[in-house]
């Protein structure tokens, strides 16, 4: 049977995951903690599981940089195999999660609709329906003077100019919060690749996660393997800079449940949503709509459209997608399967996550919102780092702007 869950990660040292940011090349800390580092720190917490207790092909390991050839192991219960080779288990990038449980709507990294007041950043509200509402009244003046009086950001009877950024954002009964990281540098010596040896007079600097951050992903998988993962609560490391005391979590799977009680109470709120964003622009557009948000990155390496891609991902029409917002990057992997096998570079076209559409729904809402439910936890075809999505995202319908 599948499970759904929710990890918690508590970070004990500070934790520095390296990402490439933009075109010129520069490199920074992730403020999430990725599925893909998670998922190899499982692996390799279990690899080394299976060396101490010899089990199968593991057993033959001579270092901890090997890694066995699992082609021709015939171990049961292999905790290793299922997560790294047969990618068994779905986690989705742990962030800042205040009241984390499956019932609540998860915070979003870089959500890329955010308003905020040029006067004062930490003035906010999303503008997803806004900016769709523009294109679905592109030859009407009359409805776009009125959406244009109707949104707009006002704080204590002042409205503000408002500039569109991104953000990583929560909600709250009717607020929104921008979720604050700390970050820590910490100065080191560099060192020689010819000699290894010190540089002297060259040193650099590692911007890290400060401890004391507790972080929160989803995780989706069958309920034995679940049961394997709690074997494996306690502590974690994950990122670089691991042989400097780097990277130390406090790993706890906190909630779980059935995955088909799961998506009949997303399938309630998914219908709630339709409603909502009906009352909000129901004097204005006749048609439900709905929003879909991406909790991670998506992969749009089949086609150069993203709004053919996010139709895939939705299994609707191209022409029902309304309007896409978000950053179009390149998701790097290198994948070695076995010691034996080359490390493979992977250069993948993504929407970045954060990004966020809206979409017409043609059919009964109820009967919409039971498919979507399903296709939110959808896995058939994708990557464990890919295609996270949350329906109806209350960020987007509440009312903030």
């Amino acid at each position: 049977m599948k499970e759904i869950g929710l990890i918690e990660f508590k970070i004990i040292s500070p934790v520095s995951i390296i990402r490439k940011r933009g075109k010129g090349g520069f490199y920074e800390t992730c403020e999430y903690l990725p599925g893909p580092s998670i998922i190899g720190a499982l692996s390799r917490k279990a690899l080394l599981e299976n060396v101490s207790k010899r089990i199968g092909n593991c057993s033959t390991l001579t270092n901890p940089n090997q890694l066995p050839n699992c082609r021709v192991c015939y171990a049961r219960e292999c905790f290793y195999k299922k997560l790294w080779i047969e990618k068994q288990m779905r986690i989705s990038p742990a962030l800042i999660w205040d009241n984390a449980s499956l019932t609540s709507p998860p915070p979003i990294y870089g959500l890329s609709t955010i308003f905020s007041s040029v006067e004062d950043e930490n003035i906010m509200a999303d503008g997803l329906l806004l900016m769709s509402f523009k294109r679905l009244a592109i030859n009407n003046k009359k409805f776009r003077k009125v959406l244009l009086r109707e949104f707009k950001i006002v704080e204590d009877g002042r409205e503000y100019e408002a500039k569109k950024r991104s953000a990583n954002v929560a909600v709250g009964l009717n607020t929104l919060k921008k979720i604050t990281i700390d970050f820590t540098e910490h100065t080191h010596v560099a060192i020689d690749d010819v000699t290894k040896s010190s540089i002297k007079g060259l040193l650099y600097k590692r911007s890290s996660i400060k401890p004391g951050h507790t972080m929160y992903s989803y995780v989706l998988s069958e309920g034995p393997l679940l049961d394997q993962l709690k074997k494996f609560e306690g502590i974690l490391t994950i990122g670089g800079g691991r042989s400097r005391g780097y990277g130390i979590v406090n790993m706890r799977l906190v909630e779980r449940k059935s995955l088909s009680n799961y998506m009949e109470e997303r399938r309630n709120k998914i219908l709630e949503g339709f409603r909502s964003i009906k009352n909000r622009i129901g004097e204005y557009y006749d048609e439900y709509l709905g929003t879909v948000t991406g909790i991670s990155h998506l992969d749009i390496s089949n086609t150069t459209d993203v709004d053919e891609a996010l139709a895939k991902r939705l299994e609707n029409r191209k022409e029902d997608i309304v309007r896409v917002e978000g950053k179009i990057g390149n998701y790097v992997r290198i994948v070695k399967r076995s010691e034996d096998e080359k490390g493979h570079l992977f250069i993948i076209p993504v929407i970045q996550m954060g990004y966020c559409a809206t979409f017409v729904i043609k059919g009964d809402i109820e009967e919409e919102a039971r498919r979507l439910a399903e296709i939110e936890v959808k896995t058939d075809g994708l990557d464990f780092w890919n295609g996270w999505i949350y329906l109806n995202h209350p960020v987007h319908h509440i009312n903030l702007i």
